[in-house]
């Protein structure tokens, strides 16, 4: 048992250990945006903000903006800003 534990911990490395970097969870360079990209990520996710506010102000927060239905309530907790229901994203319908 104690054989099987030491060579886990030599399989790890320093995954895991507080303080120590580990690869597994260092963003490479390549991944990480560029200020401009930031910005203009923020930008659209403040635009959406802003719809669904306005939305809900409008008393059309969870209507579908293609069919008028009723937008599923887990859509909306997995995506707030979503403005079409699951049967208008559908892909035969696009």
């Amino acid at each position: 048992m104690e054989t099987e534990l030491a060579e886990d911990r030599e399989d790890q490395g320093s995954e895991g250990r507080p303080g120590q970097a580990s690869d597994a969870v260092a963003p490479e360079a390549h991944d990480l945006q560029s200020p401009e990209e930031t910005i203009d990520a923020v930008d659209s996710l403040l635009d959406g903000v802003d719809g669904a506010l306005s939305r809900l102000d409008d008393g059309t927060y969870g209507v579908c903006e293609s069919c008028g239905g009723p937008i599923d309530d887990a859509r909306l907790a997995e995506s707030p800003t979503t403005q079409s229901c699951s049967s208008c994203l559908a892909p035969d319908r696009i």
